[in-house]
């Protein structure tokens, strides 16, 4: 009776990856690419934010450093007049309907009209010397009006923070080689990452802790958007000028 339980005991252990923050983590493949569009117009997409009306779809360039409204198939809708420097996310507050966008290089985050007017420009302090590492990813927190903000890597790292930049709470991420990618739930309920070198979406808490992780066979995935209402992910490929769609089981 002690082997059995024993030999239980190990075989739940082998069917979960252990993250060493997070604990057991269930590795899913209840993940279906159900269609992918060219984005003509959107040269090296980078950063994805699903509009808060459901009906489109904002990215961002980090090759023209401009914002982009496409439709949820991938047309391109609008063309924002303001011009940035290494754009790399981007997302639209349920609050106010401002737009946040993520200035890699600068270590800045912006705020936006959706006439592409800026409103606001802060400054994210974190100690890395890589200019290429730095902010990639952003998504306003549903319920409040803090962001949630990633730096890619050297070091990766889930940051809450408020409005104007101060941090309120950082997580060193090690369950991905580096964090391309975040959006939150309309419901505020959880966060979705999305790793370029990892090739994982990943499902996480609001602390940035994995809850379930999803490979995806996409090259240079660098920004995620997701639907609940339709149960639906979608990716941008920076090096494919692509946008996948996934359906949730």
């Amino acid at each position: 009776m002690h082997f059995i339980r024993s030999l239980l005991i190990f075989l739940l252990i082998m069917g979960c990856s252990i993250d060493d923050t997070n604990g057991p983590v269930v590795n899913s493949s209840d993940l279906t690419e159900i269609a992918s569009y060219r984005l003509d117009g959107v040269p090296e997409p980078s950063g994805l934010s699903l509009h808060i009306n459901g009906k489109s779809l904002w990215t961002v360039s980090d090759q023209t450093a401009k914002v982009y409204q496409i439709s949820l198939d991938g047309r391109l809708l609008k063309t924002l007049p303001y011009l940035g420097d290494d754009l790399e996310g981007v997302s639209q507050s349920a609050s106010d309907g401002t737009l946040w966008i993520a200035e890699e290089r600068k270590r800045e985050i912006v705020q936006l009209d959706t006439l592409g007017n800026a409103l606001a420009r802060y400054k994210v302090a974190v100690e890395n010397n890589d200019e290429n590492s730095g902010l990639e990813g952003i998504a306003a927190n549903p319920e409040n009006d803090h962001l949630f903000v990633l730096n890619e890597k050297n070091p990766a790292l889930f940051m809450d923070i408020s409005a104007n930049a101060s941090v309120l709470y950082s997580k060193a991420i090690r369950y991905v080689n580096d964090c391309s990618g975040i959006a939150a739930e309309p419901e505020g309920a959880f966060l979705w990452m999305v790793s370029d070198e990892s090739r994982k979406i990943i499902k996480c808490d609001l602390l940035g802790n994995q809850l379930e992780s999803f490979q995806i066979d996409v090259d240079k995935a660098e920004g995620i958007a997701v639907s609940t209402t339709d149960s639906i992910i979608y990716i941008v490929s920076d090096s494919e000028q692509k946008l996948y769609l996934f359906k949730m089981k």
